[in-house]
């Protein structure tokens, strides 16, 4: 859920009086100055007032929904959105939000009823229809469901985890012929999904008895969609992570999920960007410091957001790429970039491997103020394992983490912790000793060249080892 509210500023309507309209005014510039200092409760407070002085106002109404939302006080959330529903009932945003906070509530019946408005005031929306086939999923009510996921495939034919929950449902509906086509689709796109390949194993050698509580138990286990126990990615914290990640312009990108520094928030604009191209060209050169780069290299940036760090390297090597968990900063990267360079591509990823590169791909790949955000040791080793992957032979990872006795961090996680179904963590990510980062990184075969620390982060540089040319324990990437 984008619990990012808009700007509380907005103008109020003539009918209030001129001294309320004042008063209002200063309580909701009030909230704005809390919230860019990132005290929720005093802007949460302050859009209380704000409603009490304007109670018709939905857009504050749903501001404070979005405040409450983020403080999961969802009772509160539920009544905001509510109210705001009551004074703008045809705005289907509005309506996912009320879904999003009846799920978190365990109302379910609420919550379809909440997504089923919202997809009748806009037919084309993915968000709520997905939602809605994910709650039939839950419910076992396989039949409606199946129809969700059909529909979101004609926009998405190559969507492998839409592909496995609609396998699922034709099975349990006994069309096993579709079940078949969908987990052998699945194969095609991924030849090593062992999700697909185990329920493809299952219908052959036993169609009619194969044991329906089996097929693709992983997708079911309370919510989390476990994975064989070689195989588990945490999938419900990454579908949190996208959400978190999914900004609606370029400037909250770059101001409010990247570049967070309060100092630099205060500045005004023109300030705010010449502190952002010098962070750029200074993060460049250290990322690559102390490696022997040339400048026929091909290097990869995970987590790269809006390509701040690409644009300065593209200029500097034949070919820079990147990745990102969310559509929309792939997006704004696309736009950014577009002014330099173009000498490599940024990609939509699933925010745990690479799978769209080929083995042996990379001489450096780097990753910096994005491995301190995961909340998941399970997506952090399948990273490392894809990475070893896409590098060359001899080639170079450098990774930034938080060091787990950081201050400044308080409400981050330990670094073998998973992150809980339902909870979003936004930037709060695992910490790591650097014994503990260089266990992470031997484990999948990476040679450590140097770990330092610099607190509050610790910086590891390791490489694939040179006569490596397949990741060891070779696993396959899971969807």
């Amino acid at each position: 859920m984008n619990t990012d509210p808009p700007s509380f500023s907005t103008p109020v309507k003539a009918k209030e009086t001129a001294e309320t309209a004042t008063l209002l005014d200063s309580i909701l510039s009030s909230a704005d100055a809390y919230y860019a200092q990132e005290d929720w409760q005093a802007a949460r407070d302050c859009l209380c007032h704000a409603v009490e002085l304007a109670p018709k106002q939905p857009q504050i109404r749903a501001a404070l929904g979005s405040l409450q939302f983020r403080l999961r006080d969802y009772s509160a959330a539920c009544a905001s959105f509510t109210s705001a529903i009551s004074a703008c009932p045809e705005n289907p945003d509005l309506h996912i939000q009320l879904a999003m906070v009846h799920r978190q509530l365990k109302q379910a019946d609420e919550a379809k009823a909440a997504l089923q408005r919202s997809l009748s005031l806009r037919p084309n929306n993915s968000t709520a229809r997905r939602m809605l086939g994910d709650l039939d999923f839950a419910a076992k009510r396989y039949a409606d469901a199946a129809q969700h996921y059909c529909a979101l495939l004609e926009s998405n034919p190559d969507g492998v985890n839409l592909l496995l929950h609609l396998g699922k449902c034709e099975y349990e509906l006994r069309d096993l012929d579709s079940a078949r086509w969908c987990f052998k689709r699945v194969i095609v796109l991924e030849p090593t999904n062992a999700i697909a390949a185990e329920a493809l194993e299952l219908i052959a050698a036993n169609p009619q008895d194969a044991s329906r509580n089996e097929l693709l138990k992983p997708i079911e286990t309370e919510g989390r969609r476990i994975l064989p126990a070689s195989q588990y990615i945490n999938l419900d914290f990454l579908e949190l992570s996208k959400e978190y990640w999914s900004v609606q312009d370029l400037h909250e990108a770059m101001f409010k999920r990247i570049c967070t520094d309060s100092k630099i928030d205060q500045m005004p604009f023109e300030k705010q960007l010449e502190a952002w191209n010098i962070s750029a060209i200074v993060d460049a050169k250290r990322v690559t410091e102390n490696i022997p780069t040339q400048p026929g290299w091909k290097i990869l940036e995970i987590g790269c957001g809006v390509g701040r760090i690409i644009k300065p390297l593209r200029e500097r090597y034949a070919a820079v790429d990147g990745v990102d968990i969310s559509e929309k900063m792939i997006e704004f990267a696309r736009v950014y970039l577009s002014d330099g360079s173009q000498n490599g591509e940024v990609c939509l990823n699933s925010g745990a491997d690479v799978r769209m590169f080929a083995d042996n791909t990379y001489d450096l790949v780097f990753s910096m103020i994005v491995f301190q955000h995961i909340r998941s040791v399970s997506v952090v080793r399948s990273y490392l394992h894809d990475i070893l992957r896409v590098l060359k032979p001899a080639g170079y990872f450098r990774l930034q983490v938080y060091e787990s006795n950081s201050r400044n961090n308080p409400q981050a996680g330990l670094f073998n912790e998973e992150a809980k179904a339902g909870v979003q963590y936004e930037m709060a990510g695992n910490t790591y000793t650097p014994e503990q980062l260089r266990t992470l990184l031997e484990d999948q075969g990476y040679k450590i060249t140097q770990v330092t620390q610099q607190t509050p982060w610790i910086w590891a540089t390791s490489q694939k080892p040179a006569g490596v040319t397949e990741s060891p324990h070779h696993l396959s990437s899971a969807s």
